[in-house]
């Protein structure tokens, strides 16, 4: 009788731990499901893409001709007129609905390269590592979380078409595809650099007066609940509408600050990579992809010195996640340079506290202590 008692208490406990499993592994597959059907923008941008690419080059091409027709066959005042009439007086609904459906499709497809190929470089290549989680991952989003996440998602489109727009009638604005005069170094890869540094001075201002007390608490607060962030464009734009609609346009201040203001040429080629590069370098800021771009910059004077070699550094993701955890540090969005300037500038210290239970489990994007948790509360449930 002992025997058999201990052969059914052994038998029940076999069971439980089964059921404990069983409701483990239901409960992980409604997650990943819940996941994927949250995440179904990034397959259905790709369809989305695919069906609006014919569109959208059929659409710039008849735009260029339109446009560069104009500005050949007449002086600037008639080609500003023509242009006015040729293309963006016989828009309609199904255009704008279009294009907005180009550049969402783009943005989810920018966003899901960036995460598969930061994902293989670290796993596959080893070319580069994780960034330790020093600050609280937040895990869950809420649903005010959503809500801006969206509505910033659907004000891009009308931020790309005013720039667009802006470009169209900017008399220093090239458009001609064919290399010479109108697309060539000059007017293409000269004005980059000098964008971004437009770009992050008014940036870097802006987000130190997004950090006074007085303002923190209305618009820029909501950002900084992420200490870690780690979803890449999910948490760069998770933001206040407000922060969103001044950052989005400072790129075309930038812009008409160098067409305008400056008087230089430029392309449209070099706006697109303007937008590119950003939006690449904004969402890496919001990753846990440690990403360093840098040019030598000195040496050592004796080979034999220990004593690392000075460089440049140009862009580095580790800046903004020290911004991430010490606010009052690190305000510019694309380079540092500005802050270098005015003195708030924080390196990286790799030295800094880590706690293990707040590092990631990057398969699924949740720290492990959040895993932890889940799982004994799914224990004590079954």
């Amino acid at each position: 009788m002992l025997t058999a008692g201990k052969g059914e208490a052994s038998y029940s406990r076999r069971k439980k731990d089964e059921r404990i499993c069983i409701v483990s592994i239901l409960e992980h597959g409604k997650w990943y499901i819940t996941q994927s059907v949250l995440n179904l923008n990034h397959s259905t941008s790709i369809f989305h893409l695919c069906l609006t690419f014919r569109y959208g080059i059929d659409a710039t091409r008849n735009m260029t001709r339109n446009l560069t027709s104009s500005l050949l066959s007449s002086s600037l005042q008639s080609a500003t007129q023509g242009m006015d009439d040729d293309c963006f007086g016989e828009l309609n609904f199904l255009h704008y609905a279009m294009f907005a459906a180009f550049i969402l499709s783009a943005l989810e497809l920018l966003n899901f390269l960036i995460k598969l190929s930061g994902e293989t470089a670290v796993t596959r290549f080893g070319s580069i590592s994780y960034i330790p989680v020093r600050g609280k991952h937040l895990d869950e989003l809420s649903v005010k979380d959503y809500f801006f996440i969206s509505l910033n998602k659907a004000a891009t489109p009308p931020f790309v078409y005013f720039l667009l727009r802006y470009l169209y009638f900017e008399p220093n604005s090239q458009w001609d595809l064919s290399f010479g005069e109108s697309l060539s170094v000059t007017t293409v890869l000269l004005p980059l650099p000098f964008l971004f540094i437009i770009y992050d001075f008014f940036y870097t201002i802006l987000h130190w007066a997004l950090h006074i007390k007085a303002v923190y608490g209305y618009i820029h607060k909501h950002h900084h609940h992420q200490k870690a962030p780690s979803r890449a464009n999910v948490d760069a734009v998770n933001v206040h509408p407000i922060e969103f609609f001044l950052g989005e346009y400072n790129h075309l201040l930038a812009v008409f600050i160098w067409c305008n203001v400056c008087g230089m040429r430029l392309h449209i080629v070099s706006v697109v990579l303007f937008l590119a590069l950003g939006g690449t370098m904004a969402s890496l800021n919001h990753t846990r992809f440690d990403i360093e771009i840098s040019l030598p910059f000195g040496f050592s004077r004796t080979t034999s010195s220990k004593r690392p070699r000075s460089k440049l550094t140009i862009y580095d993701t580790k800046a903004h996640d020290v911004h991430h955890r010490i606010p009052q540090s690190n305000y510019g969005q694309y380079i540092m340079f500005w802050d270098w300037i005015f003195g708030t500038f924080r390196p990286y210290n790799k030295n800094d506290r880590i706690n293990p239970k707040a590092q990631l489990d990057h398969k699924i994007g949740k720290s492990l202590e959040y895993i932890e948790i889940e799982e004994s509360s799914l224990k004590k449930s079954s």
